[in-house]
């Protein structure tokens, strides 16, 4: 996980401006929705192995 020093740097001057709690729960949703994000990306990954190949028009 990253530190709250690390967070505050990345935010930059936004950063500075936030209390500890409310970097933390910034932190939290953020990681939340990284995981949302990694599991849609799986998913259609695994779905898109399971479908059949495309087929090719004959051409003439």
């Amino acid at each position: 996980m990253i530190s709250l020093v690390e967070c505050r740097k990345l935010l930059g001057d936004a950063g500075r401006e936030l209390t500890d709690a409310q970097l933390e729960r910034l932190r939290q949703d953020l990681y939340g929705l990284a995981d949302i994000a990694v599991t849609c990306f799986l998913s259609q990954a695994q779905a898109s192995r399971k479908a059949p190949p495309p087929q090719k028009e004959p051409s003439g």
